[in-house]
């Protein structure tokens, strides 16, 4: 991940680049309300149920599953739907308005991500953990490179949104694994 924020870097130059910050800090801000501390939860609650009550810790997974997809999902709507005002009043940079726009789509799979992280940690996976991480960061030179050297900026977020939906779909197949499915 380094090494490609580096060409992004390069290729983006200074001021965009900054507001590639600027965009990623905003949507992770989102992210931890619509995170609403559920990879905790799932840590806790599927480390206590894993040996004693295998069923009902499928639920509680699922519960916590479904709740993530709604806060991210309401998160997301909040940045598409405010994202011109954030972006000019808040921001003071109404040009960035539609990578704001764009950046919904890490927000939603960033904040499942990390239920996936509790849940793995609570399962105990923590290597599993670490093969998803490196799936990621694997995903990151080129996609961010090739997004970023094609469209500029808006293929900076872009690469940023592909490379969380791969990394969220390479973790519910971990997860899957490790539930037996």
């Amino acid at each position: 991940g380094l090494a490609a924020m580096v060409v992004v870097a390069n290729v983006l130059g200074p001021e965009s680049y900054g507001e590639l910050g600027i965009i990623r800090r905003t949507t992770a801000m989102f992210g931890i309300l619509a995170g609403f501390g559920m990879g905790l939860t799932a840590t806790k609650y599927l480390a206590e149920l894993r040996e004693t009550d295998q069923e009902r810790a499928g639920r509680v997974w699922g519960l916590i599953e479904t709740a993530g997809w709604t806060t991210s999902l309401f998160a997301a709507a909040v940045i598409l739907i405010w994202a011109r005002f954030l972006a000019a009043k808040v921001l003071e940079a109404p040009h960035l308005a539609t990578c704001l726009r764009l950046s919904a789509i890490v927000l939603v799979f960033n904040t499942l991500i990390g239920l996936q992280n509790g849940a793995m940690a609570g399962l105990e996976a923590f290597r599993e953990i670490s093969v998803v991480n490196l799936v990621r960061g694997g995903l990151y030179f080129p996609v961010m490179i090739v997004a970023t050297w094609r469209w500029g900026l808006p293929g900076a977020v872009i690469g940023l949104g592909l490379v969380s939906l791969g990394g969220y779909l390479y973790g519910e197949y971990i997860l899957r694994r490790l539930a037996g499915g």
